[in-house]
């Protein structure tokens, strides 16, 4: 499910309870964001890795334990990239199509520890056919052979 879908089910949750209330509005917004801060953090916990990001922050629930967030989401971030199962739950998180509740779950823990890890690739995975068959050699171009 879509941020937006879940911080509309989660705003419709809240109108139900209590109708239009412009008194608790707080209380709406806190509603929605509950639903969608967790995953909107994990997805974008990345991006500050970027050359020039840089980043405001006064919100204690982005700036707390900082450190340890960011050491989980790299082993994460690290396995996913080379054991498929753990993809596919991290996967699952960061397109919000599952909570981010999954992330601790004993389940994806168990895979976190068994699933058999690719080793690293440092090459392309390519057979010698294979990369014939791509031909990643630069050949010359004509532009070349004039000048």
């Amino acid at each position: 499910m879509s941020a937006a879908a879940r911080s509309a089910a989660a705003l419709d949750a809240e109108l139900g309870r209590s109708g239009y209330d412009p008194a608790r509005t707080r209380r709406m917004q806190q509603a929605v964001s509950a639903v969608v801060d967790d995953p909107w953090i994990m997805a974008a916990s990345k991006d500050v890795e970027y050359v020039n990001c840089r980043t405001d922050v006064t919100d204690p629930r982005l700036t707390g334990g900082v450190v340890a967030r960011q050491r989980f989401s790299d082993l994460i971030s690290d396995r996913a990239i080379r054991a498929s199962a753990v993809c596919d739950v991290v996967t699952d998180v960061i397109s919000l199509t599952a909570p981010q509740s999954d992330l601790a779950s004993s389940r994806f823990l168990s895979l976190m520890q068994q699933d058999r890890p690719l080793p690293e690739l440092t090459a392309p995975p390519l057979r010698p056919d294979e990369l014939a068959l791509v031909d990643l050699n630069p050949r010359s171009t004509v532009a070349g052979r004039l000048s």
